[in-house]
């Protein structure tokens, strides 16, 4: 039931991100939101590696490797997460959701932005 709920309220607020063509550049607030939710979804954040992440104005898509509670890390894999008015929401390796959110438009932009979320 709760993976029902966080489908329908990302797909929302899917169709309110711009999706296509990347627009307009991120913000350091966009990425002090994110690492904030790196934050309390990972269990240790510091150790998170980082990589092609791309970025727009309303998100933010990439691959992350973490380590796991035997403290190994798990392998890459994909993330994004898109600002609303309630906070930033991060979806970490789940493709039906991220499919609306990283589309291949905005992961074809050429900046990669990892160095803004690692651990500070």
């Amino acid at each position: 039931m709760l993976n029902l709920v966080i489908t329908a309220a990302v797909a929302a607020l899917a169709q309110s991100v711009p999706v296509g063509e990347p627009r307009g550049s991120p913000t350091p607030e966009q990425f002090t939101r994110l690492r904030e939710a790196f934050e309390e979804k990972l269990l240790d954040f510091p150790s998170a590696r980082f990589r092609a992440v791309r970025a727009d104005s309303g998100r933010v898509c990439g691959q992350v490797n973490a380590k796991n509670s035997f403290g190994a890390f798990t392998g890459w894999k994909p993330f994004g997460s898109i600002d609303s008015p309630s906070g930033t929401i991060l979806v970490i390796d789940d493709a039906y959701l991220l499919e609306p959110i990283c589309t291949p438009a905005l992961m074809a932009t050429p900046r990669d932005y990892a160095p803004r979320l690692q651990s500070r």
